[in-house]
């Protein structure tokens, strides 16, 4: 995910490892704050500390409170936390999650700003939800953490901005699964998919790992249909949005899914998806651009606002 690499690599230099001299902890310097929203130390704890422990703000005694393995919840520990980088990423998704969230409840954030949803997570990762919230909608350009807003607002966006659907998925147009067999399979088992692309259909699971690369909780299926019940329903899909057709037929369970590109010249839906048909070509099991017929779509779909 390449808000996660963004971010570690700015917060901790792309190490999971250490504190700083505040105690924030590993690749994502998390405090005692975040990791009570986020349900590894134990709320009634975290919510009788003192005030510089919730703010962060005294760090040996912030260190200390976090190092004490009674503060945090079950089947959680400092030296767990520190030792998994599993368990720090997992951190950061919910968060994540619970920031973006926020960001929407409180009317800053609107579905498909991809760029502008990454950037309020990067801002309230570094310096909480409320100074967020007034950079983004009143410019308040607050510098907390040893960085402005700005900064981390922009490293949101960017990190966005340089991998999106569209472009993950282009990465792999042209390549065909028994030719480049491996390739796709190493790509999809990033996203949970153990399988033979010669052997099993795989357009949801392409599907799935393109959303995986950046950030976007697929449904986790190799059903086609399953993304029928993702994301959210649009009539006027945008570029990289979700297209789920049906196969054999309306009725039926079986279909085909895959990335919006536009509408060709005969009013045909252009898929960016795999196993579709060659590029030019009449044999299908490629990743390529596709026309099919506005009659055969069940729903376009629009990503949902939480990461992985």
């Amino acid at each position: 995910m390449a808000l996660m690499k963004a971010i570690i690599q700015r917060e901790n230099s792309g190490s999971y490892e250490g504190w700083n001299i505040f105690g924030y902890l590993g690749g994502y310097q998390g405090g005692a704050a975040a990791l009570a929203q986020t349900g590894y130390i134990k709320r009634e704890v975290f919510d009788v500390a003192a005030d510089c422990i919730k703010a962060g703000s005294c760090g040996k005694l912030h260190l200390e409170f976090l190092q004490n393995n009674n503060n945090w919840t079950t089947g959680n520990s400092f030296e767990s936390f520190m030792a998994s980088p599993e368990i720090q990423d997992t951190f950061f998704v919910k968060l994540a999650n619970f920031n973006s969230e926020e960001g929407f409840k409180r009317g800053v954030l609107r579905e498909g700003q991809y760029e502008k949803i990454a950037g309020f997570v990067a801002v309230a990762h570094l310096q909480g939800i409320n100074t967020a919230v007034d950079y983004f909608l009143h410019g308040k350009n607050t510098k907390k953490g040893g960085a402005y807003a700005s900064e981390y607002a922009g490293i949101g966006a960017a990190a966005v901005k340089t991998t999106d659907v569209i472009a993950t998925a282009s990465r792999f147009i042209g390549l065909h699964e028994e030719a480049n067999n491996r390739q796709l399979a190493v790509f999809m088992r990033k996203a949970g998919f153990s399988l033979n692309p010669d052997v099993t259909a795989w357009c949801a699971a392409f599907a799935n790992a393109v959303l995986h690369e950046n950030g976007i909780a697929g449904t986790g299926q190799l059903n086609a249909r399953s993304f029928l019940n993702w994301g959210t329903k649009t009539d006027t899909p945008k570029l990289g949005d979700i297209v789920v057709l049906w196969r054999g037929s309306r009725d039926g369970w079986m279909g085909h899914v895959g990335f919006f590109k536009g509408f060709d010249s005969n009013g045909n839906v252009l898929i960016l998806g795999g196993n579709q048909t060659e590029p030019g070509g009449r044999h299908s099991e490629w990743v390529s651009i596709d026309s099919f017929p506005v009659n055969r779509v069940l729903g376009y779909r629009t990503a949902p606002k939480k990461f992985i």
